[in-house]
């Protein structure tokens, strides 16, 4: 069920807004209006779909279409736009709205939402746009195809019905059993040697037997040269941890005699720094002394002042608010003056008059109308009595010249009937253009008075601003705001004056706290500098101790290091000898290890080989098997499931055949009430008119009404089962010009026709006037300097 459309430059429309309700709509107006843009908009918006550069509005490079719609009672919202990007015009971007929760998406995934919520299943999906088109959608272009362009009708009915779907897997089927063949035939050729692959195995297992007997004697000799190579390298690891804890106790030595000729030198530097910092500070002291013999002026403290400060400031502040909020509202009053001014409204009468004499006169229209067609119908049924003899009702015989006599009353008011219609219908439409002035001047009367509550309202304001001086003015307030604004001048005036001394006595309070704080800061560090100096005093006679005793375990360290010197060089000697002994043990060992490697290697590879043709052999053996069952199930595909699939698809066929023929009849029946003509479909579904028992031809045979009249019933026959076809339960249809080219009579019966569809909204595209009678709602589109206008009338026929 729709619920509202917004476009923003959608061809003509360049912004539209339309609220939908139950039951049947009417969107009537001139041929290139712009009706059918409002149908085309609703499937952009829940397909994104149609041609994109053409629903762009000419000239402009965004637009955008807002549906909200429900289902089942669930209420939705989608919004798409379109975007020109250089000389193409896309996509973009759009949002989806479900339980009051708005989600941004792609265009592909508002699809999937469209589809989740209308309830069409997974496997028809790809078909969105054909079950759209024949579920719910109607288009003028499509509707007359269906009779003239055979092959227009059988893609229509293939896409409404899903039927090609039946050929599709018929042509599946044969490429699959010819894919099913082919595989079958590459495993058959895949395991033809076979048994050539089998022998080569069990030659290959037996040279493996024998490389297992020669790895297990170098095994045996391989351990022998191990434990001889690690009973050398043991005593070549215990030499060289004797060297090297000789090497580490020299290094000792080394780094503590480095250390404590680095202490000394450290000790040295710290006497001399602490010596400079001595100098340094005797004489900041001096100076200091100096700078505290000087006097301090006396001053108000800077806190003090700022607030003075402050007060002024705030005082200025507000004094230039309040004189710039009477500039601004002084502005405001004499614009509001001006425009009241200017502003008039002619007389006129009310709407709501209007209004009145527009629904009497489209009575009275409609009441004559109704009159004229059942006295054609009575004419009509005189013409049948003439032509039979008798009379319909009681079965007497009537003369021509009674006939004629019964027709005298009837014609003359008929005639009648016809020079009244057309005045009150320029009746109708002179009071509907008055009604359209008398809203547009009701809605400027009410700005009017808008606008001189708010001058009353500002003048009030502008008084309230004038604060004390009010009691010294009286009079026009515009006048009395000149006088205020000048006292609020001068003492602007007065206190920035006041404001400039204000400012130079802080500056110099300022600079007196700063010499304040100075002198506070001096007399720290003054006690400071006198506690450095006694402290640089003691460190420095600490460190002249430390060194000296430094100085003496220098000379203990340097002794022990000349022995261990000699120690180390005794050890180089038995580390050589060790050495010499562990490399002819590894040679050894080497030699006879890669002989047992080598060895090693050709049995893993052998191994691998025989791991890897045994894994063929199996596969092989696996492919034979699989290449029989594949040339089994091709033979199954082609002599079972192929015929199978026709025999389905004539049985559906059928029942759908009889299903639509049913509907066919049923609608053309409501459209033409003539029971001589009766029509019907052939097994490929092609439309067949008899006239009493005897077929006629269908381009030539039924006028041009009837052929309207069979098109459109074939066309809804054709959506009712496209719907059950689809598992659809659709209570909206959506019809495009589907009168073009009825006459007034099947106009009327088409009223009938639309009473009996099966849907609880429906919305009529057209631009017959006449079936304004059969609807509830009417949206009347006009075009002014090429955009679209909707206007929303209510409808005058209740039902």
């Amino acid at each position: 069920m729709l619920e509202s459309l917004r476009v923003q430059n959608i061809r003509s429309h360049a912004s539209t807004s339309v609220d939908f309700k139950d039951g049947i709509t009417l969107i009537e107006g001139d041929v290139g209006s712009g009706k059918s843009t409002l149908l085309k908009a609703v499937q952009f918006a829940l397909f994104g779909a149609g041609d994109e550069r053409s629903l762009l509005r000419y000239g402009e490079n965004v637009g955008s279409v807002d549906l909200r719609f429900s289902v089942s009672g669930r209420r939705y919202a989608v919004h798409r736009e379109l975007r020109r990007v250089g000389d193409k015009v896309r996509s973009a971007k759009g949002y989806w709205e479900e339980d009051g929760v708005v989600t941004p998406l792609s265009s592909s995934q508002l699809n999937e939402k469209v589809m989740d919520a209308l309830g069409i299943r997974a496997s028809e999906r790809a078909r969105k746009l054909p079950i759209w088109e024949y579920a719910f959608y109607t288009s003028q272009e499509k509707l007359k195809a269906i009779l003239s362009d055979r092959d227009a009708r059988k893609k229509a009915v293939g896409a409404a019905f899903n039927t090609e779907k039946y050929a599709r897997a018929a042509s599946n089927a044969q490429r699959l059993a010819a894919n099913l063949l082919g595989e079958a035939e590459n495993f058959e050729s895949y395991s033809s040697d076979l048994e050539e692959k089998e022998m080569r195995m069990k030659e290959k297992t037996a040279k493996l037997e024998e490389l297992a007997a020669r790895v297990d004697g170098l095994s045996s000799r391989l351990q022998e040269a191990k434990e001889k190579k690690e009973r050398a390298w043991a005593d070549y690891v215990q030499k060289g941890e004797e060297l090297k804890h000789l090497d580490s106790v020299i290094s000792d030595l080394k780094t503590k005699k480095e250390k404590y000729a680095a202490q000394e030198g450290g000790l040295l530097k710290r006497v001399q720094d602490k010596e400079k910092r001595l100098r340094e500070d005797e004489e900041q002291l001096k100076r200091v002394e100096e700078e505290l013999s000087k006097p301090v002026p006396p001053h108000r403290s800077p806190s003090d002042v700022s607030k003075d400060l402050d007060a002024i400031a705030n005082e200025i502040q507000a004094e230039s608010n309040r004189l710039f909020a009477l500039g601004e509202m002084k502005k405001q009053c004499q614009k509001l003056q001006a425009d009241l001014q200017a502003y008039s409204v002619p007389a006129h009468r009310p709407a709501s008059a209007v209004e009145a004499d527009l629904s009497s006169a489209n009575d009275e229209l409609l009441k004559a109308q109704s009159r004229l067609n059942q006295l054609s119908d009575l004419l009509q049924k005189y013409e049948e009595m003439e032509k039979e003899g008798k009379c319909p009702c009681c079965g007497r015989d009537a003369s021509p010249e009674f006939v004629q006599s019964l027709r005298v009353e009837p014609l003359h008011e008929i005639s009648a009937l016809k020079e009244r219609i057309p005045s009150l219908e320029e009746e109708v439409n002179n009071l509907r253009l008055e009604l359209r002035k008398a809203y547009k001047l009701d809605e400027m009367e009410n700005v009017r008075r808008e606008k001189e509550k708010e001058l009353r309202d500002s003048l009030q304001r502008l008084s309230q601003l004038f604060g004390e001086e009010a009691v010294m003015i009286g009079g026009d307030p515009l006048k009395a705001a000149d006088e205020v604004v000048g006292l609020i001048e001068k003492r602007l005036d007065y206190l920035k004056d006041e404001q400039q001394r204000l400012q130079q006595e802080l500056r110099d309070s300022v600079e007196a706290e700063k010499r304040d704080q100075l002198l506070q800061d001096l007399v720290s560090q003054r006690t400071r500098l006198q506690a450095s100096i006694s402290s640089a005093k003691q460190e420095i006679d600490e460190i002249q101790a430390e060194l000296e005793a430094l100085r003496r375990e220098e000379a203990g360290i340097e002794d022990q290091l000349s022995s261990s010197l000699e120690d180390r060089q005794r050890a180089y000697s038995d580390y050589d000898k060790a050495e010499k002994a562990y490399r002819g043990a590894d040679e050894e060992y080497g030699k006879i290890n890669a002989e047992y490697q080598a060895t090693l290697s050709t049995r893993a590879s052998l191994q691998n080989e025989i791991v890897e043709l045994q894994k063929e052999v199996e596969d092989k053996r696996e492919a034979r098997g699989r290449g029989k069952e594949l040339r089994s199930l091709s033979d199954w595909v082609r002599q079972e499931f192929i015929p199978v699939l026709g025999e389905i698809e004539k049985e559906v066929l059928a029942r759908l055949n009889q299903e639509f023929q049913d509907k066919f009849s049923e609608f053309f029946s409501l459209l033409v009430d003539d029971p001589q003509k009766r029509v019907r479909v052939d097994e490929d579904f092609s439309p067949i008119i008899e006239h009493g028992g005897i077929e006629m031809d269908i381009d030539e045979g039924p006028s041009g009404g009837e052929r309207s009249s069979i098109a459109l019933a074939y066309r809804l026959a054709l959506n009712d089962v496209a719907r059950e076809v689809a598992g659809l339960s659709v209570e909206l249809m959506l019809l495009d010009e589907p009168t073009d080219g009825f006459s007034s009579e099947q106009l009327s019966k088409f009223r009938d026709l639309v009473a009996n569809l099966r849907a609880r909204q429906i919305i009529l595209v057209s631009h017959e006037k006449e079936l304004e009678n059969a609807a509830d709602h009417v949206l009347l589109i006009t075009k002014e300097n090429d955009e679209s206008v909707v206007q929303q009338i209510r409808s005058w026929w209740v039902r």
